[in-house]
Formats: C-alpha cells, structure tokens, sequence
C-alpha cells in the first residue's frame, strides 16, 4: 500500500512477510477477472500504473494483456517482495514511492492508473486527496482512466466497530481484522495469531488509521480533472448500490 503517512507505512513493513497468505492471489484474481476485461479491453491501453501494489499481484495479468506495469509501493519490504517475486520478467518494473509525490518523468505516460486494494483510506485529509487526484491526472495520458476500489463508507454510518471476516491461511496463521471508529478516521486492526499444533505460539497486533471517503467526497475533489463513467460495487462488475454495497468501485476518465 502507498501512501504519506509512516504509520501506515511500519504497517506494511510489519504485514509483508505474511500479506501473500493474507491476499491469497490465487483466489482473488479470478474474482477481479470482470473488472480487469472491462479495463483492459482497449488494446490501445499500453501502460498502466498500480499505486499501493503490495507485492505485485496484478503485475502478471496487465503484462499478459499486453500492457507495461509500473508499480509503486511506500513499503520498501513490500517492494524488495514484488521485485523478488517478478525477477527477469519483461514489462515489469516496481519502485518504492509516494502517491503524493509521484516523479515527473511518468508525466502523460499512462493509460490507467489503479489505486485498488483499499489504498485510498490511507488518505487521511481533503487536501492529499486532491493533491493525489492531481498526481494522478499528471501521469495519465488525454482520456486516460483512474480506477479506485474501497470500502463503502456508507456501510459503516452507525457502527463503531466494524469486523471483518477472520481468515486462517496455510492452517497455521490466523487474521482477525476489524474497524473502530475515532472521529472521522478508523483505526484498522489486524490481530494475527501463529498456531502450530493448535496451540497459538505468538500473537501480533498491527494498527493504523484509515478514512474512507464518500462517492460523493471523490467525484467533488476530482471534479476539475475526472468525471466518474462507472461505479460498482464489487470486482465482479455488480452494480453499486449506497446502501447496500460492501465496496465501492469508481471508474474515472480524465476530461
């Protein structure tokens, strides 16, 4: 995940070891196949950009689609992982950076720039927002589209915590995520639990702190430089609906 803020940045140097049995690509791929034909679909889309990449798990499928991938990550760990995973692979290239402070030689080289995983939340004030979404269009070519997948805030009004499914990953480590609330930020939380022979051998507590923006806060800080064309509610590509949707995906073209 990329953003300014160094606690969320020892997060993801704390998590790394452990994100691919928390992510598990060979699941969560196939999921993102709908959206990932819809983006892709233009074969003149020729590079693209993944802000937040963790270990590069998306870097594969754009390459196979016939785009160059850059991914970018605040995460020195994470992005040692994604380099080792993804070694003498072509059209691949990973680099530890800011999603505030991205560097003027990408200026108009891309097509689509993808800011997924619940990136966006570690942008905590009104004023990065709008300073991401200008980077952002700096990058992009005319026209060029802006892809952002979070959590639907909408979801969370009236809660105070908010917990998400746990997952037990290799039989061994166990993940217990969960959301509670501090004004207009959350704290994010992930209990992780090391078991060997059912008995829990060491237990570890990450935190760091999330805003999750509504649709309507993202459309009025882009205003001036995107326009939204899609939004769903999920990676399969179903229709977002406020009320209902756990995610939310916006598709923004730049005007």
């Amino acid at each position: 995940m990329t953003t300014r803020g160094r606690h969320s940045d020892n997060f993801y140097e704390q998590l790394a070891p452990l994100y691919h049995l928390k992510v598990d690509w060979d699941k969560r791929l196939p999921k993102e196949m709908a959206l990932f034909d819809l983006l892709l679909a233009n074969p003149d889309i020729s590079a693209v950009c993944d802000l937040g990449c963790g270990d590069g798990g998306h870097a594969q499928e754009i390459v196979k689609r016939g785009a160059v991938y850059v991914g970018i990550d605040s995460s020195a760990r994470m992005i040692r992982m994604a380099k080792a995973k993804h070694a003498r692979k072509k059209g691949i290239r990973f680099f530890k950076g800011d999603m505030l402070r991205l560097p003027v030689k990408y200026n108009g080289v891309f097509d689509l720039v993808l800011l997924l995983g619940n990136t966006l939340p570690h942008i905590l004030s009104g004023a990065d927002l709008k300073m991401l979404i200008k980077n952002v269009s700096r990058l992009l070519s005319p026209h060029g589209r802006f892809v952002i997948q979070t959590v639907n805030p909408e979801m969370l009004k009236t809660k105070q915590v908010h917990f998400l499914p746990p997952k037990l990953a290799d039989n061994r480590v166990l993940f217990a995520p969960f959301y509670a609330r501090q004004d207009e930020c959350w704290s994010f939380l992930m209990p992780i639990y090391i078991i060997e022979q059912g008995k829990i051998i060491s237990h570890n507590t990450l935190e760091t702190r999330l805003k999750f923006w509504l649709r309507s806060e993202i459309a009025a800080a882009a205003s001036h430089e995107f326009k939204v064309t899609h939004a769903f509610g999920d990676a399969g590509l179903r229709p977002y609906i406020r009320t209902k949707s756990e995610n939310m995906i916006l598709i923004m073209e730049k005007v």
